[in-house]
């Protein structure tokens, strides 16, 4: 939980600069949330300075969260109540975080790879958008384990909080569901074991603290009404008028709002169609998964020429390559006659994984295009490179 801490602190702390993520910091800060990478966390920590951190603590109103001294960030102390709040900057409109924050930090949230993927996330419904981080600590022979998140279905939007310590290991403190806390209780701030959610007990020895805070879906703020997303003629029209009635009387180009709002949810939701169907199986993120497919296909690639052809930021690369080579299935090397420049290739581990995983991709783009004709899909993907040209000849 401190890592989501710390990414809010570090986009509290631009806002007040007035300044934008570098594409390092978007890279670290991708590692962090998404893979929880620890040393991802020490650079940002130390770059944000105890200062901003508590600076960011005091604004959102984080009362009883007192943070780990110098380099200790994993023993900060936090509750349940606090966690709701810092849930809550992230998906209702508030001074402390403006849109443009909430939407990076709940994006890394819901692509946090598949092994990281438990705790309240147990039993969400099928359809419901997850946001989610999960943190864990041996304390020296006991665990704490902690996981939030944050859900969406259909017209339900809700968080949840649950806080434990003393579990005999990482995977009996990761198995509490949502369910061990009832959901019209709010468990929080006692931050004592064997705290009561109403009409079940939770283990003494595990849960601590819990929380669930509903959230009205008129509170939650998204940067495009989802009607813009329908085909419905009326909805369109109804999100006209919604979107009139805030900004006034202003010029739209309503069918490239319409236009542009359905190329970025078909895009996210097909990428987490993949990472969660085929790509979970090799714990590999879609990015990680492009990466791999442009070396088995192209060769060695400067990091450059390999972050334009996988879509990347270059800050974004350097997170991937570092958890591939990581990993053993991509390195890293100098150029024999440029020493400024860098080449990226396969190892042979890798190149065994992307042929293992390839098949199965394709069997995947068939299911999440099967509803179009083939004729269709080539109008689809002719469209789709016309505007991808004109945006980057511009």
């Amino acid at each position: 939980m401190i890592k989501v801490i710390t990414l809010g602190a570090l986009l509290y702390q631009l806002q007040q600069e007035h300044a934008s993520l570098t594409s390092y910091q978007d890279a670290l800060a991708t590692s962090m949330i998404t893979e929880s990478d620890n040393d991802a966390q020490d650079e940002l920590w130390n770059e944000v300075g105890m200062p901003a951190l508590q600076a960011f603590i005091n604004a959102a109103r984080m009362d009883h969260t007192v943070l780990g001294t110098d380099d200790f960030w994993g023993l900060t102390e936090v509750n349940a109540h606090d966690e709701l709040r810092l849930l809550r900057l992230l998906i209702t409109h508030n001074a402390v975080l403006d849109s443009a924050s909430r939407h990076y930090a709940l994006d890394l949230m819901a692509n946090v790879i598949s092994w990281q993927r438990w705790g309240v996330s147990a039993g969400a419904p099928a359809g419901t958008t997850v946001h989610l981080k999960n943190g864990w600590l041996p304390d020296p022979d006991l665990w704490d384990i902690n996981s939030i998140g944050d859900f969406t279905h259909h017209d339900l939007d809700y968080s949840i909080a649950i806080l434990t310590s003393n579990d005999p290991d990482m995977a009996y403190g990761g198995g509490h569901r949502p369910d061990d806390c009832h959901p019209d209780q709010q468990c929080a701030g006692a931050g004592r074991r064997g705290h009561r959610c109403g009409p079940r007990a939770v283990p003494a020895s595990a849960v601590y603290a819990a929380a669930i805070l509903h959230v009205n879906r008129a509170t939650y703020h998204r940067g495009m009404p989802r009607r813009l997303a329908a085909s419905n003629a009326s909805d369109l029209m109804r999100a006209e008028r919604d979107i009139r009635g805030r900004i006034g009387d202003q010029q739209l180009d309503f069918a490239a709002m319409a236009a542009v709002s359905n190329i970025y949810r078909a895009a996210n939701v097909i990428r987490n169609h993949m990472e969660r169907k085929v790509l979970s199986g090799e714990d590999l993120s879609w990015a990680a998964f492009t990466v791999l497919f442009v070396l088995w296909i192209w060769g060695e690639q400067q990091t450059r020429d390999l972050a334009a052809e996988a879509g990347v930021t270059k800050g974004t690369l350097t997170g991937v390559l570092k958890t591939l080579e990581k990993r053993g299935l991509a390195r890293r090397r100098a150029h024999e006659s440029d020493g400024r420049l860098v080449l990226v290739s396969l190892e042979p581990k890798g190149v065994g994984v992307i042929e293992r995983l390839f098949p199965a991709f394709n069997m995947g783009e068939s299911f999440v295009s099967a509803s179009l004709s083939e004729r269709e899909k080539d109008q689809l993907a002719s469209l789709l490179r016309t505007i991808i040209r004109a945006v980057e000849e511009s």
